[in-house]
């Protein structure tokens, strides 16, 4: 069985572990697909090292990325947005082999690669085209049984965004992709850091996988955590994926908030989200209005992120319902991070009594797990009304500073 749905498949083959608008399949589902996809990949000679996904979000988009892992196999998230002499490009600099894709991009995925040369392409959804290998095809090619196991992992290759010249490849950061011996290994590592942070299954990605925050989905989906995926963002099928599939965590970014905000009341309101208990949000300061609106409307469930592609995640702000700043939230804090240096609120200690959110406890087992450094850092703001903590990894005096600062404009 593959490394990812094993477990899955085992104890609730039947339960949703991917879907789209299209299809969903289940965890015994989903198996078989996997361990065909690492077979095919290892199969191929000579040996190739990297595989280019260049397609709008599916199904099979999130497959691809996870046959790669499962394969050893360093996947590129190519944007499905560029242009014939830009995935030439990215083929060339990355040196990927192969190039999934969809119906959407197939036309300048064969293009791109027949100027590269030596380059296959990988179609799912698609007509027949000469030159292009249909993916159902592709699969049923190889066999079920599990592949090894005992190849190193290899992260994805991101590309910049090209603001000052090319595009740069940047390895996912360890932060974020746990460098391992094995991809057995590997799997292992995803499947604790999974349960070190809390039941957050089903996720929902609404954004391309080609960013670095989304593609994190995708590497959850293989420590056991099932994923909805939306093909592009739309406000009213966000709240309605959320109520069908009862979303616990996703990411988004402040104008996803903001277009959800501009919806009718009427429509807001036909859909329950109270499912939704992590809301992260990164990619620009959020405004405090919006911010505000979001907390009202889904609860005290945001976290807003901070980092880059090169450096992952480096900063954290989450927002706690309500705790006792004086003796609950300084003795949860350091019990469950014991390592690490708490700065006190400058305002003046919260007197109601109030046991810590549980995202006190989640940080804890982050840092046993090794997701968070053990010298994390930790800010405290405001926490008559809410608790704002902040967390950095390794963040400079100044970065501290300037994040210090930020904690107090949006509280």
């Amino acid at each position: 069985m593959s490394l990812a749905a094993a477990e899955k498949a085992r104890l609730t083959p039947d339960a949703m572990a991917l879907a789209d608008e299209r299809q969903t399949l289940t965890w015994s589902q989903i198996d078989p697909i996997l361990n065909r996809g690492a077979n095919g990949l290892l199969a191929e000679r000579p040996p190739i090292t990297r595989i280019a996904v260049y397609a709008h979000n599916s199904v099979e988009t999130v497959l691809a990325h996870l046959i790669g892992l499962h394969a050893g196999v360093s996947t590129v998230p190519a944007n499905f947005h560029f242009t014939t002499d830009e995935l030439v490009y990215i083929l060339q600099d990355s040196g990927a082999k192969i190039v999934f894709t969809g119906p959407e991009s197939v036309a300048t995925a064969k293009a791109a690669a027949e100027q590269v040369g030596g380059v296959k392409v990988i179609a799912w959804r698609s007509p027949p085209t000469e030159g292009v290998i249909p993916w159902d095809a592709w699969l049923a090619a190889s066999s079920e049984a599990e592949p090894p196991t005992d190849m190193p992992p290899q992260p994805h290759l991101h590309y910049t965004s090209g603001t000052t010249g090319r595009p740069k490849g940047v390895e996912t950061p360890p932060t974020m992709f746990p460098r391992k011996a094995t991809v057995r290994e590997l799997f292992e590592t995803l499947k604790a850091n999974s349960a070190a942070m809390g039941d957050r299954s089903p996720s929902m990605a609404v954004s391309p996988l080609y960013h670095t925050g989304p593609l994190g989905s995708v590497r959850a989906l293989g420590g056991g955590t099932s994923m909805a995926i939306m093909s592009r963002f739309d406000a009213e099928k966000v709240l309605e994926t959320i109520e069908k599939f009862k979303v616990k965590s996703t990411l988004m970014v402040p104008t996803h908030f903001q277009r959800l905000l501009a919806l009718p009341e009427e429509v807001r309101r036909k859909y329950d989200v109270s499912s939704m208990q992590v809301l992260s949000h990164t990619g620009a300061a959020c405004p405090r209005d919006v911010k505000r609106a979001m907390i009202e409307w889904f609860g005290p469930v945001l976290t807003e992120a901070y980092g880059a592609t090169e450096s992952g995640s480096t900063g954290f702000l989450v927002r706690l319902a309500t705790v006792n700043h004086s003796s609950g939230l300084a003795t949860a804090v350091r019990s469950a991070l014991s390592r690490t240096s708490l700065i006190p609120c400058q305002n003046e200690p919260n007197t109601s009594q109030g046991a810590p959110c549980s995202s006190i406890t989640r940080l804890g087992s982050m840092v046993s797990a090794g997701i968070v450094p053990s010298d994390t850092r930790l800010w405290t703001r405001n926490c008559v009304a809410w608790a704002g903590v902040l967390v950095t990894a390794n963040a400079s005096p100044a970065a501290s500073a300037a994040a210090d600062t930020d904690t107090e404009r949006i509280a």
